[in-house]
Order: C-alpha cells, then structure tokens, then sequence
C-alpha cells in the first residue's frame, strides 16, 4: 500500500518555456474583452528586474516577457532559491513502504496562487504589485498543472523524495522531471523571445494539438464552474484539488511502469504525451477562467 505525505523538493524547473507559452496561448483565445484589456494593461508595465543576465548578455525583461504568452515565462526568469519553492507542493508517495524524512515549507504553489489571486482583487493594491503577481498566476497555473510539480517518490534510496523526478534517472534525457518538462517530446521545440512569426506559427501548431486532445467534458468546458467565488479558502482548497489531480497523474502515468534508468517504451510515450497535452490545455481553460472572473 502506497503511503501518502507533503514533503518539498529542493529542485524543479517547470513546463518549458514553451509549454508555458503554449498554455498562455490556449487561455488568451478564451479570455473576456474585460479580461484581455486588464492582463495587456499589467503586462505593459516594467516590473523589476527590468534586466536579467543570460550566458554573457544582459537581456531586456520588457522585450522577453512583454505579451501575454511570453509573460507566462517571467516567474523562471526570475527564479531564485529563495522564490523557487513557489512553484510546486509536492505531495510524497511511498513506493516501497519507506517512511518520508519529511519537512515542510510554508512557500509553495498553493499559496503563491492564493495570493496572486487575492493581490488582483485588492482594490488597495498598486498596479506594478498587480503586475508581478499577475506574472506569477500566469506561470504558476502551468506549473500546478506538470504532474511532477506535485509529487515526489520515497524510497529507500531516496527517503526525502526524489525531488519531483530530478533524481529519477531516464535513458535519452537529464532526468524524468526534466523528461516530463520536455512534454515527453511535445514541448522541446526552441521558441525565440520576443516571438517571430516563426516562434507564433510554432506555438499555434503544438497548442492545435493540446485543444484537440480527447478531453473529458469537464476539461472542454474549461472549468468555468470552478472558480466562481474566489475567497481564499475557496481558492486554496481549489488549487489543493489541482495538486492532488496532478499527483495522481504523476503516480498513474509519470512513474508508472518505468524504473530508474529505464528507456521509456513506445507504450509509456504515448501514454504520456497525451496527458501533457490534456494538461496543457486544461491550465490554459483554467487560467482563462481564473482571469474572466479576477477582472470581471
């Protein structure tokens, strides 16, 4: 029997950069006049860091993360150790009885998201703190959506978890977090920012493959019904039920069936792939919904 607590990873990376754009890609088609004109408005203004450092080149936040798919980006942009909890709350499982050496940390993604959502509704907020916290729920709904943001395997090898799968090692990839980062393949095309209309082109082909995804009904209306009403404790326990949707995911299809080191087989593959893509769809309902009912 599977043994189930909360325990942090100290390491994660997230989607790619363009499995985030993909994800913002889907929910700025089903945004609200009120709700795209509101995210254009925030996104417009420079928030800091206005420059961050890449390889030997400084780079211009403004032109990297300046619309609303590249926005989706910022928070790993920005990403420090301090912050880097943030963008997950992993939920440990046992996978061979080992007990978890468990610690727990206040900063995670179901907090991040709370208050992001409750930061947009301040009326008393200032616009630039809307606009970081606008990033961060941009990012941060990608992210809850990533199986391997929210769970963690214990074994006798690794009692603190294996940080998301970034010590699970994989053949033909850096480890199975980042295989699963990857979209399994799906989301490993390179996409230039500030986007080209190559980059567009790119990003529209592979979000055509995640809406059309054989979707439960649920996912296909968007998860509107979800989040109307956004106290707090509304939208932690609803964040909480993301969480725990993608650690099931995690158990049932990231881990499932493969051993430290194995070559993933076709079957896996393809199993796989078509949860990211239902995944990447469903963040972008869902953050479309999220949004449309913030700047409603």
């Amino acid at each position: 029997m599977n043994r189930f607590f909360l325990i942090p990873i100290l390491l994660s990376v997230a989607w790619s950069p363009t499995g985030h754009m993909v994800v913002g890609e889907v929910a700025k088609e089903r945004l609200t006049n009120n709700a795209r004109a509101r995210c254009n408005e925030l996104i417009a203004l420079k928030v800091p860091p206005q420059k961050i450092k890449l390889g030997k080149s400084w780079v211009d936040m403004a032109l990297r993360t300046g619309d609303f798919p590249t926005a989706c980006c910022w928070a790993d942009d920005v990403k420090s150790a301090a912050d880097g909890p943030a963008h997950y709350f992993d939920i440990a499982f046992s996978a061979d009885g080992t007990v978890p050496q468990v610690t727990s940390n206040r900063v995670n993604i179901i907090n991040a998201l709370t208050n992001a959502v409750a930061v947009l509704q301040l009326p008393k907020a200032t616009k630039q703190a809307k606009a970081i916290q606008l990033r961060y729920l941009l990012h941060f709904v990608g992210d809850i959506h990533q199986p391997l943001h929210c769970a963690t395997r214990v074994t006798d090898e690794h009692p603190g978890g294996d940080r998301g799968g970034n010590e699970f090692a994989v053949t033909g990839a850096a480890n199975l977090h980042s295989y699963w980062d990857g979209g399994v393949g799906l989301l490993k095309t390179t996409i230039a920012r500030p986007l080209t209309n190559d980059g567009i082109a790119k990003l529209a082909a592979i979000k055509a493959q995640c809406v059309a995804a054989d979707v439960s009904p649920r996912m296909t209306g968007g998860g509107t019904n979800e989040v109307r009403g956004l106290t707090s404790a509304a939208t932690m326990a609803l964040f909480a039920t993301w969480s725990q949707e993608s650690h099931e995911l995690a158990k049932s299809a990231a881990y499932a069936d493969l051993e430290p080191h194995d070559t993933p087989s076709a079957a896996y593959v393809a199993n796989a792939q078509r949860v990211v893509r239902e995944r990447v769809a469903l963040a972008g309902y869902r953050l479309a919904a999220l949004l449309n009912e913030i700047f409603k």
